[in-house]
């Protein structure tokens, strides 16, 4: 960060601007929903650094959500930057590799996030509205990408399944799965039955 970044930063002009964002986005994070003192307003783009247009270069984040996004954005900066200087002829494999790097890495800090929040969900629900709100944020960030919000969800559904099994087969019951995965015991069973496993679970 140069000084005349950061003296931006401390200035009435951009304070002006971080207080519009905010009451654009109702005080909350646009990821999480997560509302407090500890809001961040980060820049969709750098390009005009600045100079930001309120309504298209700034959205309003908490600090694990703006902590996560920049996490994303460095680990996916190798595929994202081989896309834009690929030749016309690699271009389109090139954007599938930076798509899929993005769904990837975005699927594993929800999934990640989810354990460490507990995880019940109503079977995923909340979820996958902070992947949809996740997914905006990243088309917001890469407009010529399409970060897929679907393979996202779907891939935390079926990790997370594959998890209830694996603990169910190693003889936990319905409520020492529920209560280690933060999740209602019904769910866990309904995962279960879902899976399979319908003739043998029971909510114990």
């Amino acid at each position: 960060m140069t000084r005349e970044y950061q003296n931006y930063l401390n200035s009435p002009q951009w304070n002006e601007k971080r207080n519009k964002r905010l009451q654009i986005d109702g005080c909350k994070c646009a990821i999480c929903g997560n509302a407090g003192q500890h809001l961040n307003v980060h820049h969709i783009t750098y390009r005009n650094i600045m100079h930001e247009d309120v309504e298209n270069d700034l959205i309003t984040l908490c600090r694990p959500c703006h902590a996560m996004l920049h996490r994303i954005r460095e680990c996916s900066a190798t595929e994202y930057e081989n896309y834009k200087k690929s030749e016309p002829q690699f271009k389109e494999a090139r954007k599938d590799a930076a798509e899929k790097k993005i769904s990837e890495l975005a699927t594993v800090e929800i999934w990640q996030r989810d354990f460490s929040v507990g995880g019940d969900c109503k079977i995923f629900d909340a979820g996958a509205g902070m992947i949809g709100k996740l997914s905006n944020v990243l088309g917001m960030i890469y407009p010529e990408l399409k970060p897929n919000g679907l393979d996202i969800k779907n891939t935390l559904r079926l990790a997370r399944a594959m998890k209830i099994c694996e603990l169910y087969r190693a003889d936990e019951s319905i409520s020492q799965i529920a209560e280690r995965l933060g999740m209602k015991p019904s769910n866990v069973y309904k995962v279960l039955k879902r899976h399979g496993f319908n003739q043998t679970a029971r909510i114990k």
